[in-house]
C-alpha cells in the first residue's frame, strides 16, 4: 500500500493534486505570455491556488504544500517583475528551483497525507 495503512482524505488528495498542478502550470508558463494577454489571469490562478489551500485547511495543517508554496509564489512574482524590466537573466534558474520545490512538495504530500 502506498501510504502504509493510512487512509488519506480523498478530497484533500484531490485538492493537493490540483494545487500542485496549478502551481506547475504557473511555473511553466512563459513570462512574456503572462505579460501579453494572460497577466491578470495567471496571477489570479496563482493566488487562487494559494488561497484555496489556506482557506480549506490552513497553512499549518497542510504544511507539505504551504511550506514550498511560499518561496514558489515569491520566485514567480520576482520572475514576472524581472521580465517587465527586460531582465531575463534568472528566469530559467527560477523555473528549475520552482519545479524542484514542486517535486519536494509532491514527495512530502505522498509521505505525509492528510488523514
Amino acid at each position: 500500500m502506498l501510504w502504509g495503512g493510512l487512509r488519506p482524505i480523498p478530497s484533500r488528495v484531490i485538492l493537493d493534486a490540483l494545487t500542485l498542478y496549478t502551481l506547475t502550470y504557473c511555473i511553466l508558463m512563459r513570462s512574456d505570455d503572462a505579460h501579453d494577454h494572460g497577466s491578470y489571469q495567471h496571477k489570479a490562478i496563482l493566488a487562487l491556488s494559494c488561497l484555496t489551500t489556506a482557506a480549506t485547511s490552513g497553512l499549518t495543517s497542510r504544511w507539505t504544500l504551504s511550506l514550498p508554496m511560499i518561496p514558489i509564489v515569491l520566485m514567480q512574482f520576482s520572475r514576472y517583475w524581472l521580465s517587465t524590466l527586460g531582465l531575463d537573466v534568472g528566469e530559467f534558474a527560477i523555473k528549475i528551483l520552482s519545479l524542484l520545490l514542486i517535486g519536494i512538495s509532491t514527495l512530502l504530500s505522498i509521505l505525509f497525507p492528510a488523514v
